[in-house]
């Protein structure tokens, strides 16, 4: 069996996915579900997705979200950037 700890992984992800008494099937659906939902997902829909209690998604989700997070702000932007699909939510509001 392959541990996790052997893996190649960066430190970020390495400390979320090691500490965690949950499985890593359930670390990966969580990871897919946060990564590909357009408008967010909210902790108490993961935990209903996942099958986890909703104390435990709302930490796996910030874990991830910060995981994320330092992962992103060590690369810096370069050259053009293009969005693609991207939901830039809320109307337009008067300022009076």
């Amino acid at each position: 069996m392959h541990r996790l700890s052997d893996a190649n992984f960066s430190d970020e992800w390495d400390g979320v996915l090691v500490a965690s008494k949950l499985p890593l099937t359930i670390w990966f659906l969580a990871i897919f579900l946060i990564t590909q939902s357009k408008n967010g997902i909210s902790s108490l829909a993961l935990s209903r997705s996942t099958g986890i209690s909703p104390t435990a998604a709302l930490r796996m989700k910030h874990k991830l979200q910060q995981a994320m997070k330092n992962h992103d702000d060590s690369l810096a932007l370069s050259r053009v950037v293009q969005i693609d699909d991207a939901y830039w939510g809320g109307t337009a509001m008067m300022a009076w």
